[in-house]
């Protein structure tokens, strides 16, 4: 008789700060849009607010509640201009497994058996900050490559695979 078993696993943890998004900063949430509409911010070119708007300045009346609520779940910039630079952690979790078992009965009847068993893991992350929220199609995507048993004598052959 024969066999054995094989695993293979991988698990990473990462969070690099490698991407940039520009968003509110404390002085856009009270309506002054003055530092954003910069020529600092802005490549050298100074911004205006529509008429209604004197100064850069919207009345804190007239910003969106519904906005306003939807960013809550977003960090605030202490960049004048908004910028922030932030990361997108991952969990992924790769395992892989095999086995096989051969028995030779006699010179005329064997049996063999093998699987092999894939499973991946990306857990999906939200900690209430919609830009490192993350997730993609193959979250806990695991497949099987099922059971095979083939047996075997002089004058017959049977396979099954389930």
């Amino acid at each position: 008789m024969f066999f054995f078993r094989g695993y293979q696993g991988t698990h990473e943890t990462i969070s690099p700060a490698a991407n940039i998004a520009f968003v509110a900063t404390p002085a856009t949430l009270q309506g002054d849009f003055t530092a954003i509409a910069s020529p600092a911010c802005n490549n050298g070119k100074q911004v205006t607010l529509k008429a209604r708007f004197a100064n850069n300045k919207v009345p804190g009346g007239s910003l969106n509640s519904v906005a306003l609520a939807m960013l809550k779940f977003l960090p605030l910039s202490n960049d004048p201009c908004g910028q922030l630079t932030y990361s997108i952690p991952g969990r992924d979790h790769d395992n892989q497994e095999t086995g096989r078992v051969d028995w030779n009965r006699s010179a005329t009847h064997s049996i063999f058996a093998w699987y092999f068993v894939t499973d991946f893991e990306h857990p999906p992350i939200f900690n209430n900050n919609l830009l490192n929220a993350s997730t993609d199609p193959s979250v806990d995507l695991a497949d099987l490559l099922p059971l095979s048993v083939q047996l075997s004598s002089r004058n017959t052959h049977a396979e099954c695979s389930g």
